[in-house]
């Protein structure tokens, strides 16, 4: 009992984590295309 209640607490821990990942991801990638664009600048 004790293992499917702690694996029901990490599933939404995993999820949450990739979705700020790809949001951590997207923001680094917007940044980088900022920098670029004033390195051309």
């Amino acid at each position: 009992m004790e293992t499917l209640a702690s694996e029901a607490r990490a599933v939404p821990a995993f999820v949450m984590g990739q979705q700020l990942g790809q949001q951590r991801a997207r923001v680094i990638a917007d940044s980088e295309r900022i920098i670029a664009r004033h390195d051309r600048g």
